[in-house]
């Protein structure tokens, strides 16, 4: 009997945790039902999807995902790209340990497009600890646009971050990003 549930486990695993794929993209972690996103001003602007308010399902899939305009998952079923059209966008891009490695953003803007490279590294806890972010697209990586350092200030019951300081490599400017976070 234990060797059954055992093997029904097992099978069941790895679509568990390609589920909570998406809680990766938005850096949380736990039975996260929903993160809402502060005020917007001061906020730092590379990474454009850490806005509003996402909801999120039992097993940590994004609520609505599959009905926003060109999204599409990979074949492991993570959140492959979103976007208006297929020229205004998001696509992430993983490691082998399902973390996000680097994030092609083009945005549209009034008279011209922005694509912009967005690449988090990871600090030994496994949470960014800085941001680098490149003008261009993966084809033609253009000049650095800037680096910021990422500090967590505030977290909740899970470890979650929920107030963090990002300060630009120039040290002129630091951006303060706020969330709450409710579990189920």
């Amino acid at each position: 009997m234990i060797k059954k549930v055992l093997s029904i486990l097992l099978l069941w695993f790895p679509i568990i945790s390609v589920s909570a794929q998406d809680l990766a993209v938005y850096e949380a972690k736990g039975p996260v039902k929903q993160i809402k996103w502060k005020s917007m001003l001061n906020r730092p602007y590379p990474i454009p999807y850490f806005q509003d308010t996402q909801k999120f399902t039992r097993s940590g899939r994004l609520i609505g995902f599959e009905q926003r305009y060109y999204a599409e998952r990979d074949r492991k079923g993570r959140m492959k790209r979103e976007g208006m059209d297929p020229t205004d966008a998001y696509h992430w891009h993983y490691d082998r340990l399902g973390r996000v490695i680097w994030v092609f953003y083009n945005r549209r803007g009034d008279y011209e497009f922005t694509p912009k490279i967005i690449y988090p590294f990871y600090t030994t806890k496994g949470e960014v600890g800085k941001y680098r972010i490149h003008y261009g697209d993966p084809s033609d990586i253009g000049d650095v646009l800037d680096e910021l350092t990422v500090h967590v200030t505030e977290r909740d019951s899970h470890g979650n971050w929920t107030k963090r300081r990002h300060v630009s490599s120039d040290g002129r400017n630091t951006y303060i990003e706020e969330r709450s976070i409710t579990y189920y």
